[in-house]
């Protein structure tokens, strides 16, 4: 029942923020984020957008001291970087979500930023490393 709770307010905060509540979003995913520190809960607020960017980086810093090893809330302090367009910030992030549970996903996002950030090889890299999770003959080829 608490599965279905979770991914039920994750999918509503995902919706109210692509219908423009990302305020409403935000501040539902605090609320049950407080009650449940949940991965789901935890990377769905990394996605939604809130008027203040810096306020929500604000609070996935704050939840980062409680827990720094957290690989997805790593990841979410990244999107809110970017967001916040603190470039060194996020790869500083990214890089540690990495090192403790690389995604497909993670790698993706850190080679949009290595390619924003000009590092054209880097990011092939990194590309070729997300692939390498999902398929390692493909990430050889």
């Amino acid at each position: 029942m608490l599965r279905l709770t979770v991914k039920l307010v994750a999918e509503r905060a995902r919706a109210l923020s692509r219908l423009g509540d990302g305020e409403q979003a935000e501040r539902e995913l605090r609320g049950a984020l407080k009650r449940d520190w949940h991965p789901a809960l935890v990377a769905c607020y990394g996605e939604v957008r809130a008027a203040d960017p810096a306020k929500q980086l604000k609070a996935a810093e704050k939840w980062l001291e409680a827990h720094p090893d957290d690989a997805v809330l790593l990841k979410s302090a990244a999107r809110l970087s970017l967001a916040n367009e603190l470039w060194g910030k996020a790869r500083s992030y990214l890089e540690a979500s990495l090192a403790l549970h690389p995604t497909p996903e993670a790698y993706a996002l850190y080679g949009e930023l290595l390619t924003q950030l000009g590092e054209d090889e880097e990011a092939l890299a990194a590309y070729r490393s997300g692939l390498g999770l999902v398929s390692p003959a493909k990430a050889r080829a």
